[in-house]
């Protein structure tokens, strides 16, 4: 088991890698209980509930003017980054492949801005997950300058069962010229011969996209591989098994 303190995260909110802006992640996930107690039972009896996932974000604001800024994007009446958005957290960072990952897609439901004389301008954030689970899940690929083609190492992780389903989720914060991100297994570290289990649409602006498939896999080795056309865009990829 090791201990860390908490620096070097990683939070990306659809195409944006946004940890320089948040003080403070907290995730909570859950499925509640139900009371089911009935006139036969000499104690308290429950079932699990209905899953939430919630996300609060604190942080700091960034009201420069133009286009584009910070509170244009993500301003909750108008903002172009509001509902349905892949939020995934990284609490050691994307930097390692197989670092754990936490991966939402939801919908923002409170934005509140603190305005304190001599101090930052602060905001929380506050996300529900919108019809769909929280996915606990590792990095398969951090932050990758796509200068050329190539591929992450990849690492030992399990197989799926017929019941299983892996989800990938692709954040493109940089744009380049026809970037393709591949999800790859194989039955070797050395992957002599891997096989493709999501492809990613070719992209050229920046953006996120989830895509899922379905066991059983055999495979244990995953890595993840990608070509570009040109430019140097920037990506994470992440996956969960459900």
């Amino acid at each position: 088991m090791a201990i860390f303190v908490n620096r070097g995260q990683h939070i990306y909110v659809g195409g944006y890698s946004l940890a320089p802006y948040f003080a403070q992640a907290t995730l909570q996930w859950d499925s509640g209980e139900v009371d089911k107690t009935s006139l036969a039972d000499t104690t308290r009896t429950y079932i699990t509930g209905i899953e939430k996932g919630e996300i609060n974000l604190d942080g700091y604001d960034d009201m420069f003017a133009g286009s584009g800024s910070f509170d244009e994007l993500f301003n909750p009446v108008n903002g172009t980054v509001v509902n349905n958005i892949y939020y995934t957290l990284c609490p050691q960072g994307a930097g390692t492949e197989g670092n754990p990952s936490y991966t939402m897609r939801g919908t923002r439901v409170g934005y509140d801005k603190t305005m304190a004389l001599g101090e930052m301008l602060k905001f929380k954030w506050k996300v529900v997950n919108d019809g769909a689970s929280v996915i606990p899940g590792k990095v398969l690929a951090g932050n990758i300058v796509a200068s050329g083609n190539s591929n992450s190492t990849g690492f030992n992780w399990q197989a799926l069962s017929a019941s299983q389903v892996m989800y990938g989720t692709l954040h493109v914060t940089t744009a380049g010229t026809g970037l393709v991100v591949k999800i790859q297994s194989d039955d070797n570290g050395g992957f002599s011969s891997p096989t493709d289990r999501i492809t990613f649409a070719s992209t050229s602006t920046i953006g996120q996209e989830q895509l899922a498939v379905n066991g059983a896999v055999t495979d244990t080795y995953w890595r993840a591989i990608w070509t570009r056309s040109s430019g140097s865009p920037v990506f994470t990829v992440v996956a969960g098994i459900m």
